[in-house]
């Protein structure tokens, strides 16, 4: 009995070690690293895209989504490959795609001729249908799905300046979201403040101010490629916030 009962203890103070033990390694692990970054490495994309591609915008091919995103693939792969697995990357991607052919928004941005329209995906009203997807998708909820298409309409108006449009979009920080929204809403400012500064620096090598005169449309471009990709997680919400800006802002250079 008396061994039975020393076995017994043995098991428990070994299960509880190993319980305590892994909790301590669990707590050690960054939760979600890459969701407070993905403002920050969207403009690291931009930076070095921009970098490589600052003369070749007249060029139909580099307004093409594919070509776009292969590069913005390979730019981030070369940060860090441990954050950004290209094989992952690359299969995201590929129902990402499906996604965005089905609302019409890929073949556009793959197949487009010169538009008329400053902005592809502004004026051609391509944000309400990703918003639309995401609700159906039990991404976001009704509230938040109605809080973005106003900020759509205001960006369409153009009755705003940039740095009113931005606090209106801060302030959707302020509101009471549930859990799940929360993440989106996160995502899609912290793009938005992001891209504000990206597109408002004077200094940046591929561009002046006078060269960019659309500035709103590039934000909300980049802050709803990153609410989309978010469905996908924080690394594809990267590559499809830095993909779109560069479509919008290509479109603008032809």
């Amino acid at each position: 009995m008396k061994t039975k009962l020393i076995i017994v203890s043995i098991v428990l103070f070994l299960g509880a070690s190993i319980f305590v033990g892994c909790k301590k390694v669990n707590d050690k692990l960054p939760l979600n690293p890459l969701k407070n970054k993905i403002g920050y490495y969207h403009n690291e994309v931009l930076k070095r895209y921009f970098a490589n591609n600052k003369n070749k915008f007249k060029s139909s091919n580099n307004s093409n989504y594919r070509d776009i995103e292969t590069k913005v693939v390979g730019i981030l792969a070369k940060l860090d490959s441990s954050l950004f697995n290209k094989r992952d990357m690359e299969s995201n991607l590929k129902r990402s795609n499906e996604v965005l052919t089905k609302l019409g928004i890929f073949e556009k941005y793959t197949n487009k001729s010169k538009s008329k329209s400053k902005s592809l995906l502004i004026n051609n009203n391509y944000f309400p249908k990703i918003i639309d997807f995401l609700l159906k998708n039990h991404s976001i909820s009704l509230k938040l799905s109605n809080q973005l298409k106003k900020i759509n309409a205001i960006t369409i108006q153009n009755t705003n300046s940039d740095a009113k449009t931005l606090s209106i979009v801060n302030e959707l920080k302020n509101r009471s979201w549930s859990d799940q929204d929360s993440k989106f809403v996160e995502a899609f400012v912290q793009v938005y403040d992001s891209s504000y500064s990206f597109w408002h620096n004077k200094t940046a090598s591929f561009k002046s101010s006078e060269q960019v005169n659309n500035a709103e449309t590039f934000m909300l471009a980049d802050a709803a490629g990153g609410l989309y990709g978010l469905w996908l997680g924080p690394v594809t919400s990267i590559i499809e916030a830095a993909v779109f800006s560069t479509i919008e802002y290509a479109n603008e250079q032809q």
